[in-house]
């Protein structure tokens, strides 16, 4: 099963849409949703998500910042923006930042399912990927694991591994064989 994180600032809408996925989506699980742009990054970094649905406009971060920051942090999440406005410059910079799909509101529920068979075929292919390269290598890696590696050596070379001012926690993970 794979994580999707819905970043929306509208109640109803991001309900609406966990609701359906919940229902329609057997192969994702709505791991978190986010009523801004910082929490919505918080728990990108805790949940790791394989895909993320973000709105543009959002207080706190806007969803092209948030977006911003995500391309850093999870390169490889697959990213979609749902949104009230299809102003050009907001989509052509979605597509700069790497977004899959730029979707508008009202949602068109068949395209997102479209759009979620077509994740959710890449994303098998890349674990069979991995899991091939651990018969051959030893070195199986799911990208949760990658993107945990990225997040926490981040966090020991810049320091800002806790929200606590002052204080830093480290966190190793390892694999034994």
């Amino acid at each position: 099963m794979y994580r999707i994180l819905i970043a929306e600032d509208e109640k109803t809408v991001r309900d609406g849409v966990a609701n359906f996925l919940s229902r329609k989506c057997p192969d994702f699980e709505v791991a978190g949703t986010a009523a801004d742009g910082e929490e919505a990054l918080q728990k990108a970094r805790l949940l790791l998500p394989e895909v993320i649905i973000t709105d543009i406009a959002m207080p706190k971060m806007n969803g092209l910042d948030f977006l911003e920051h995500i391309t850093h942090l999870l390169p490889d999440t697959r990213l979609v923006v749902l949104s009230g406005y299809d102003r050009f410059e907001y989509a052509r910079e979605a597509i700069r930042l790497g977004v899959r799909q730029y979707l508008l509101k009202p949602l068109d529920t068949r395209q997102l399912l479209a759009l979620l068979n077509e994740f959710k075929v890449e994303l098998d292919a890349e674990k069979r990927r991995w899991r091939q390269l651990g018969r051959t290598s030893g070195a199986e890696r799911t990208m949760a694991e990658q993107a945990r590696e990225v997040y926490y050596r981040e966090a020991i070379l810049s320091g800002t591994g806790s929200e606590e001012p002052g204080q830093l926690y480290v966190c190793a993970l390892g694999r034994g064989e």
